[in-house]
């Protein structure tokens, strides 16, 4: 632990120097993911959070530095420097994302650099594997982003990682942008047609089942919950239950594949919707029985997607249940963000909240 911390003071002081050709931050942008990984991985997902600001600031410093001076840095060419630049922020963005939506907002200002979208293709033309579908599924959640910012669809701009925890003042909640609805619903039209164009070239991949068992029923997964959130016109109004259920089956299928491999249980990813997605249908559906299920089914993960710990939000899943039940909160009380929603219960979860987010504050500030 005492050489991570010396490596973390180290990394600070090359952040820090003035020098702006982009020599070294590469070294340091790929420590920053490396970081993110381990902190979330111990459970300690509020030092990954700050991980993820610096690495959203050296992004913006690498695309303000002269392109053939990082190239050379790294012995290689431009355009090399150029796809190694995407894969690592295509990680930061994913984990901010991931962070936005355990908080319950949309994005964060620091995920303003642009990561680039890929067309989804023509529909008559199905997906050459696995790999290519999974690869244009996430595709289809970037754009979405992409389009909104591009469109300059948030005002005010949303706040940062940092400063959305230090105002305590305002719910977590309330400090997202608001948003020009028009902007929105074209993004997510956009979005719609994608997902039908990449649903279509999936069908062959899914009909098949020859492939690998476990990515084949994940791609399935993750197809029924895009078909939740794309079709529940976001009225506020719950979730059909049979669409729930059909979702919860495919769930049980994930679970039941990862359990049968005992060598690979507790699961760590560094990104993922399994998790996510139950919170999502237990709180999108006043349906108890889908909640029980989406409860039962997130103890029996026992795995953790970046910061999202199945543990962790089974517990704050029932404490909500037991309120639901006691009539001291109702279902429209329920937040979008699992963070606030232990706030109000009053349920600190292992790996990541606001008091960690408050004790890293305090300990930073009694180094300084």
């Amino acid at each position: 632990m005492q050489r991570y911390n010396d490596a973390i003071a180290a990394l600070n002081t090359l952040v820090s120097s003035s020098d702006t050709t982009g020599a070294h931050l590469d070294v340091v942008l790929i420590c920053c993911v490396v970081f993110i990984t381990i902190e979330n991985l111990h459970g300690r997902s509020a030092a990954a959070a700050c991980h993820l600001r610096a690495g959203c600031d050296i992004v913006k410093r690498f695309r303000s530095a002269p392109v053939g001076a990082i190239a050379h840095k790294m012995a290689g060419r431009a355009d090399d420097m150029g796809r190694f630049l995407l894969v690592l922020q295509d990680m930061l963005n994913g984990f901010g994302r991931c962070l936005a939506s355990y908080v319950g907002l949309d994005l964060f200002a620091d995920l303003d650099f642009g990561v680039p979208v890929s067309d989804v293709g023509h529909p008559a033309v199905p997906f050459a594997s696995l790999g290519e579908a999974e690869a244009m599924l996430a595709n289809i959640d970037r754009a979405f982003y992409t389009r909104m910012w591009k469109v300059k669809a948030y005002s005010p701009q949303p706040s940062n990682v940092v400063d959305v925890f230090a105002d305590r003042t305002r719910s977590l909640e309330s400090q997202g942008p608001k948003m020009n609805l028009t902007h929105r619903r074209a993004a997510r039209m956009a979005t719609t047609q994608d997902f039908l164009v990449w649903r279509k070239r999936c069908e062959p991949l899914l009909a098949r089942q020859d492939g690998d068992v476990r990515r084949i029923a994940s791609l399935a997964l993750d197809q029924g919950i895009w078909g939740i959130i794309l079709g529940d016109g976001s009225g506020g109004e719950p979730y059909a239950s049979e669409k729930c259920h059909r979702v919860l089956n495919l769930a049980e299928d994930v679970v039941r594949t990862d359990a049968s491999a005992a060598d690979r249980r507790p699961l760590f990813t560094c990104e993922g919707m399994l998790i996510w997605a139950l919170y999502y249908i237990c709180y999108g559906s006043e349906d108890t029985t889908v909640r029980k299920r989406c409860i039962a089914l997130l103890r029996a993960a026992n795995r953790r997607e970046g910061l999202w710990d199945s543990r962790d939000v089974a517990t704050i899943c029932e404490t909500a249940e037991a309120a639901l039940g006691s009539g001291a909160m109702s279902w429209g009380d329920i937040p979008h963000g699992v963070l606030t929603l232990a706030d109000m219960l009053h349920v600190r979860p292992r790996g990541f909240s606001l008091e960690s987010v408050r004790d890293l504050g305090a300990d930073r500030a009694g180094r300084g």
